[in-house]
């Protein structure tokens, strides 16, 4: 997997930084979008399964511990799982399926 590169990147201080940290187990179940797609995470497996009208699949979850968080073996990189702090979640992705929809608890 390729690493998304920050070369040329600047970077400020926050007076107070807006980050939420949380137990990757809390991602653990199933989840759903608006467009009927099904994801199962089970974090102790570090695997996934989902299912849509586009068809279904499985994968592998990883965290190579680099401040992105958990990753999906869903593309190239990795996609980053993103848990919101209104209890929802997103996928950092251009697959479709996951590109630009918000996961609920099922």
């Amino acid at each position: 997997m390729k690493k998304k590169n920050l070369n040329g990147a600047v970077f400020r201080q926050a007076e107070q930084p807006d980050i939420e940290l949380y137990e990757i187990e809390s991602l653990a179940g199933s989840w759903r979008n608006d467009q009927g797609a099904h994801l199962t995470l089970d974090i102790d497996a570090m695997e996934y399964k989902w299912n849509s009208e586009l068809g279904a699949g499985a994968g592998t979850l990883f965290d190579e511990f680099d401040g992105r968080g958990l990753l999906m073996a869903l593309d190239d990189e990795g996609s980053a799982i993103v848990l919101r702090r209104d209890g929802t979640m997103i996928i950092e992705t251009e697959e479709p399926g996951f590109k630009g929809t918000v996961f609920s608890r099922e």
